[in-house]
Formats: C-alpha cells, sequence, structure tokens
C-alpha cells in the first residue's frame, strides 16, 4: 500500500496486512496496542495516518498529516509525500518530495502513473536525480520477480 520505512518496517508491514486484507479493526487494535507501549509518536502517527487513509477518513489522516509535519524529523518529507499522493494531494506531495531531495530524505514509492497531469508534481517528478531512483526501483522490482 504505502512507503514500507526502515525504522518500524514490522508494525508497518503487519497493519499494511490487515489493512489489505480488510482487517481494518485489528489494524487498528494493534496500532492502539502499540501505541500504548511503543513511544515513537512518529511511527504512531504514520500508522495511524495509513488506518485514516484505508477508512476513507480524510479529516483524521489530515489532521495527523499536520502533525507529522511539525515534527523535527528528516524522513518525514518522502512519508508525507506518499500519503499526500494516496489522497489525491498532488501539490503537497509536489512540495514533499522537493523537501526529501534537498534534505536528501526518502522518496515516495507511489507516485501515479498519470503524475504528468499535474505540473506541480510532474516538476517534481521529472528531476533526472528521481528518474534514475524510480528505473533503478523498476530494474530492482522485476529482478526480484524473475527469484521467486
Amino acid at each position: 500500500m504505502l512507503f514500507t520505512g526502515y525504522i518500524w518496517r514490522n508494525d508497518l508491514l503487519l497493519v499494511n496486512a490487515y489493512i489489505n486484507n480488510g482487517m481494518i479493526n485489528d489494524a487498528e487494535i494493534y496500532i492502539n496496542e502499540l501505541e500504548e507501549k511503543n513511544t515513537n509518536v512518529f511511527n504512531n502517527l504514520y500508522l495511524k495516518t495509513i488506518l485514516a487513509i484505508a477508512k476513507k477518513d480524510t479529516v483524521s489522516a489530515l489532521s495527523y498529516i499536520k502533525k507529522i509535519e511539525a515534527m523535527p524529523t528528516e524522513i518525514k518529507y518522502g512519508l508525507l509525500a506518499e500519503v499526500c499522493l494516496a489522497l489525491s494531494l498532488y501539490d503537497k506531495a509536489a512540495r514533499y518530495i522537493e523537501e526529501a531531495y534537498i534534505k536528501g530524505g526518502l522518496l515516495p514509492s507511489n507516485i501515479p502513473d498519470n503524475y504528468f497531469e499535474y505540473p506541480p508534481l510532474k516538476k517534481a517528478v521529472e528531476k533526472p536525480e528521481f528518474i534514475n531512483l524510480l528505473e533503478i526501483r523498476e530494474n530492482n522490482l522485476s529482478l526480484s520477480n524473475y527469484s521467486q
């Protein structure tokens, strides 16, 4: 579904598995339990954002995005771009992609195929560095398909 980050990959994979299998309530229970024992506020907010998007609760997702925006972490820009792309907020996503370039952060992996229809997103995505990264990712994905 969305970004599989490196800090809390297992939590994210499990939440995405619940969501992708239609087990929204289980995802919510897991996130609530995680929040009780995990002090990584960024992790918890990001997982809540993903859950809100899955529940089509845009108001909550935008609320979590605002909280993440205020956090002092470099990895937030690529992740914010991902959730904004999932919400079709292409202008915001483009700004976060630009910030991810500047800060050397993670870049989103869910660029829509029709990105060129949105000028700010097109401008952010059609940088040579980003195109190279997309090509590398595509090559890696096609290689991993052969290894199965």
